[in-house]
C-alpha cells in the first residue's frame, strides 16, 4: 500500500492543487495518519504504523531511516484464537514526546498486541508496557501530578484507562464499563482533568489521582478525542466531542451540557478550533459521515457546511 506525501506545491489564487512528490510502498495497509516530528535529525521525519505492526520512519525524500517491528510474545494457544494478519496492527497515530527530559523526542506506539512501546529517536526499544487488551488509541503525555515529569495516559480495550510514569511503571488505572478507543485529553483549567470517551458512549472526567470527577452519557460510541478551548472568550474552557450517535456535544468543565449539534452521520474524529473569520471567537470545524465538513460558531450554530464525495472520518 502506498502513502502519498502531501507536502506539495499549492498553486492558484482561489483553488489549491496538491501535487505528489513521491510515494512509499510498505508491507501492509496503513490504518492511521502519519506523524511528522523532530527526532534529532537535520530534518523532520515522517513516522507511520502499519497493519502488520511495523513502524516506518522516512525522510522527506521517501528514504527509510529506520524500521521497528512490534514484538508479539503470546503463546501458541493464544494465537490460535487470533487473526495473524491483524494481531499486531497499529490502529492509531504514534505519539511524539520528550518523556525522558533530555531534550530529545521519543516515539510512543500503541498496538493491538496490547503493548505501549517507547522507541528512541533512532528506533531502538527503550521499554514497553503490557496492558490487558488491544490498544487502539494514541497515548497522551502530560505532567498530571506536579512531579515535573511527564506521565503517559492511554485507554485500552479491556475497559481501563492507564496512567504510567516515564519509566513504564503503573501509577493507577481506572475501570470503565466498555472499551476505550478514543485518545484522552488533559485540561488544566479551572483544575486539571483527564477527559476521554468510551465505546458505550460515556464521557469520563477523572482527577489526577484517578478518581471520578463526572461522567456524561451520549447515545453512541466515542472514538474522537475531546478538545478543550475557550469558545466564548470569557476565560472559561468548554469541552467539545463528537459521538457516533451523529451529534457534537459541548460541555462545561463540570460536565454539564451547554449545547449539541445534530448531523446525519457518525462523527469519528476530533474537532479543530480556530478563529477562521476574525471575529475574535473560536469556530468549530469537524467532519461527519454524512459526507460533510461543518463549521459552527461558539454557540453551536452552523456557519456553513461543505459536501464531499464520501464520509469525512479524519
Amino acid at each position: 500500500m502506498a502513502i502519498h506525501n502531501i507536502i506539495g506545491r499549492v498553486s492558484g489564487k482561489k483553488r489549491g492543487r496538491i501535487e505528489k512528490r513521491w510515494e512509499l510502498q510498505v508491507d501492509s495497509p496503513i490504518l492511521t495518519c502519519p506523524v511528522s516530528a523532530d527526532l534529532g535529525e537535520a530534518q523532520s521525519l515522517i513516522i507511520i504504523g502499519t497493519k502488520s505492526g511495523k513502524v516506518y520512519t522516512v525522510d522527506d525524500e521517501s528514504k527509510i531511516r529506520w524500521l521497528y517491528d512490534i514484538q508479539e510474545n503470546r503463546s501458541e494457544m493464544e494465537l490460535l484464537f487470533m487473526d495473524e494478519d491483524t494481531v499486531k496492527s497499529i490502529r492509531c497515530a504514534p505519539t511524539i514526546a520528550d518523556i525522558t527530559g533530555n531534550g530529545k523526542n521519543e516515539v510512543l506506539v500503541c498496538s493491538d498486541v496490547g503493548t505501549l512501546s517507547v522507541l528512541s529517536g533512532s528506533g531502538d526499544l527503550m521499554w514497553d508496557f503490557r496492558a490487558g487488551g488491544p490498544l487502539r488509541s494514541s497515548a497522551a503525555v502530560a505532567d498530571i501530578n506536579n512531579d515535573h515529569k511527564p506521565e503517559i495516559i492511554f485507554g485500552c480495550n479491556d475497559g481501563f484507562l492507564y496512567v504510567i510514569n516515564n519509566r513504564g511503571n503503573l501509577i493507577w488505572k481506572y475501570r470503565t464499563k466498555s472499551p476505550i478507543e478514543a485518545q484522552a485529553a488533559v485540561i488544566t483549567e479551572p483544575t486539571l482533568q483527564i477527559i476521554f470517551g468510551c465505546s458505550d458512549g460515556t464521557i469520563y472526567s477523572l482527577n489526577p489521582d484517578g478518581t471520578l470527577r463526572w461522567s456524561f452519557k451520549t447515545e453512541g460510541k466515542i472514538t474522537a478525542q475531546p478538545v478543550a478551548g475557550d469558545l466564548n472568550g470569557n476565560g472559561v474552557i468548554e469541552i467539545v466531542v463528537g459521538s457516533l450517535d451523529n451529534k457534537l456535544y459541548c460541555l462545561n468543565p463540570q460536565g454539564n451540557l451547554l449545547w449539541e449539534f445534530q448531523t446525519e452521520g457518525s462523527i469519528f474524529s476530533r474537532v479543530s478550533l480556530a478563529d477562521i473569520n476574525n471575529d475574535g471567537k473560536l469556530e468549530i470545524i469537524f467532519g461527519s459521515c454524512d459526507n460533510k465538513v461543518y463549521t459552527l460558531n461558539n454557540k453551536g450554530e452552523k456557519i456553513w457546511s461543505y459536501e464531499t464525495d464520501f464520509w469525512v472520518v479524519a
